[in-house]
């Protein structure tokens, strides 16, 4: 008769989760880098710059010099790249959350089925 193993079955399949999730934050980054980069390049065309302050209510301070003006446009551009990247930055803290709750789950269900707590 075959002895039950002490291994977790859920501990490989947490492994590649995890992986699977590395890849995907990491795909995920790249592709809201890229989308921000984007937004930044058609910022630059005054029809699509137009179109994206009237979209979010943001105009550019009508006082002051160009240089002003620019340096509040570029910090309008480093809000809308900062967006995506504390979204990202999110979802990467929530998956790394899940993925120590899982092995950490995984690590004290062997530890019970071996009859003795863990801390």
């Amino acid at each position: 008769m075959k002895e039950p193993s002490t291994e977790s079955p859920f501990l490989p399949a947490t492994e590649s989760r995890l992986q699977f999730g590395i890849v995907l934050y990491i795909l995920l980054s790249v592709v809201f880098a890229g989308v921000a980069l984007l937004l930044a390049l058609a910022f630059q065309v005054p029809s699509i710059r137009d179109e994206v302050m009237a979209w979010t209510g943001w105009t550019p301070p009508q006082t002051g010099s160009i240089e002003e003006s620019r340096s509040a446009q570029l910090r309008f551009l480093l809000a809308l790249y900062a967006l995506p990247v504390a979204f990202g930055g999110i979802v990467g803290l929530a998956h790394a959350g899940i993925s120590w709750l899982l092995r950490w789950q995984a690590k004290h269900q062997r530890s019970a089925d071996r009859g003795f707590e863990m801390d």
